[in-house]
């Protein structure tokens, strides 16, 4: 007996916005109206880079008053991960010592045998393709995406990308190892009620990317990842993605889940098994671009992401899950914490309004 039926989006084309937030005392590097690809760079952490500092003298076993003459590199010279930048000639041997990681020689001492190395600038991609709708100063980019977008009740891995796979498995069945192939390599494996471990392990040796199926045995996710995974947000797994599109057990996948996979097969999808069930939801998904619809939106220019006559849905403290209409114009509002955000009047099914930051709303539906 199904008592909850959960409100997820399974939509084979629809339009979305997604956050890219970035990180404090970051920068972006996109505009608004700007199309960007899955891998496109949009924003840098640490714009200034880490300064780290090492003793060449040492390292080398040379004075410090030599160091000068052993850099190969000079200071503002570029460097990159395992490049030499000072080597020492001895007798019988030569020492070298490597750049640790890619960025600039900041300083030289000439005294004291110490070099002074800044790291290059982290940098922060879309995840998606799409279009820049909205950019937040210090804070992240909207874009928005437009193609089928299905999201699961769980899932656990980094966002990956791969061609869909719909395996010739009975929905009522369980995924096993004979049914992961050398051909399946860097795909996206889609089918089954249940995922074994043995399956699992399986496709992460082949170099598969993702698996999405009903559901899974907790024993035997926890068994696949050599711990007992807790309640708390998923995505920094070590592992291939796994995205349940019913939940935990043996759960055959819904018609309209599978129908929609079923038509985007061998279609290039970007899979996100990052999961968050407490207030601040994320939910595990799988979007395969249009890539026509994305430029369209291009060329049509950015949409408004709130607005009045919009139904939402607050998805975090302390109107939690309630569910109202915007009846207002973003606006800057002064919260009880004194902190000014963005922010609209929503009117609830109580009639009341409130002040509720668009950070804290989801348009219903998706």
């Amino acid at each position: 007996m199904r008592l909850f039926s959960p409100g997820l989006v399974c939509h084979p084309c629809t339009s979305f916005t997604r956050l890219r937030y970035v990180p404090l005392h970051g920068s972006i590097t996109v505009s608004v109206g700007e199309t960007v690809l899955a891998d496109t760079v949009i924003g840098q952490m640490n714009p200034q880079g880490n300064m780290t500092t090492h003793c060449v003298a040492h390292e080398l076993d040379i004075s410090p008053f030599d160091v000068p003459a052993a850099m190969l590199k000079r200071e503002n010279d570029a460097i990159f991960r395992g490049e030499v930048i000072a080597r020492a000639r001895g007798l019988f041997n030569r020492k070298e010592f490597l750049a640790p990681d890619n960025g600039t020689v900041e300083r030289i001492s000439p005294y004291t045998g110490w070099i002074t190395l800044r790291g290059a600038p982290m940098p922060i991609v879309a995840g998606y393709p799409g279009v820049v709708e909205r950019v937040m100063a210090d804070q992240g980019v909207w874009i928005r995406s437009q193609g089928a977008l299905i999201q699961g009740v769980f899932g656990i891995g980094d966002k990956v990308q791969g061609p869909i796979e719909c395996l010739s498995v009975e929905p009522n069945k369980c995924l096993t190892a004979e049914h992961v192939l050398p051909s399946h390599e860097g795909a996206v494996l889609v089918g089954g009620a249940r995922v074994t471990p043995e399956f699992l392990l399986r496709a992460t040796r082949i170099g598969c990317k993702a698996v999405i199926t009903g559901g899974i045995h907790k024993t035997d996710l926890d068994r696949f990842l050599g711990y007992s995974l807790g309640v708390a947000i998923t995505g920094l797994e070590n592992t291939l993605a796994v995205i349940l599109t019913e939940g935990f057990g043996h759960l055959p996948m819904r018609e309209t889940v599978r129908t929609t996979l079923s038509s985007l097969q061998h279609r290039l999808a970007y899979v996100s098994g990052a999961t968050q069930v407490r207030s601040g939801v994320i939910r595990p998904e799988v979007f395969v671009p249009d890539c026509h619809a994305i430029t369209a939106l291009a060329s049509s220019g950015p949409a408004v992401p709130m607005g009045p006559g919009i139904s939402v849905r607050v998805i975090r403290a302390p109107h939690f899950g309630e569910m109202g209409v915007v009846i207002s114009e973003p606006l800057s509002a002064l919260l009880p914490t004194e902190s000014r955000v963005l922010a609209v009047h929503v009117q609830f099914a109580d009639k009341e309004v409130r002040v509720v930051p668009v950070a804290n709303l989801e348009p219903v539906g998706g």
